[in-house]
Formats: C-alpha cells, structure tokens, sequence
C-alpha cells in the first residue's frame, strides 16, 4: 500500500482537495466531472483520505457528500500556501 504522501502529493488530488468547500454539499460525482477526475478514481482517494482523517463523507437518504474534518482543513490551508508561495515568481540571483 501506498503512502498517504503518496497518495496526496498528486495533481489531482491536489486539485480535488484546494477545491473541496465546506460550506456547502460537494457531490463526489459532480466533482468528479468539475475537475476531470475518473469516479472510480476520486473514490478511492475519499476512502484512503477518510482512513487518514481528512474527509467525512455524510449520507442523505440515497445521496451522499463530502466534507473535510478539522484536519483535512488544516492539510487545505497548507497546501493552499503551498501553491500560492510556488506561485509567486521569485528573482534569481538578484535580478528581476
């Protein structure tokens, strides 16, 4: 088995969890087409991430959703300033 390192440190996954937002019902199939991510795929990766304690997937009737625990918006918040610092053009050597 993989790594959770591994398994995290993907573009898709990435991807998929920069934009996963708590403050409303995110359906694994709709992101899965959002961002071009096989189904079969992002199941997977919600399963070994709620193994890990990052996401909760909740159930309404037939229908489920997921959310991220308190830890998986910590991992989010890192990762987002992890793309923005990669972001930002940085000077060489001292020249611009």
């Amino acid at each position: 088995m993989r790594s959770i390192k591994d398994v995290m440190l993907r573009e898709k996954t990435v991807g998929f969890l920069l934009a996963l937002d708590n403050n409303k019902k995110q359906f694994p199939y709709l992101l899965s087409r959002e961002l071009n991510i096989g189904y079969c795929h992002l199941v997977k990766v919600c399963d070994r991430m709620v193994k890990e304690g990052l996401l909760k997937i909740n159930k309404e009737g037939r229908t489920n959703y997921i959310k991220l625990t308190s830890k998986g918006l910590k991992v989010q918040e890192n990762l987002i300033k992890l793309v923005k610092e990669l972001s930002t053009p940085k000077s060489v050597g001292g020249l611009e």
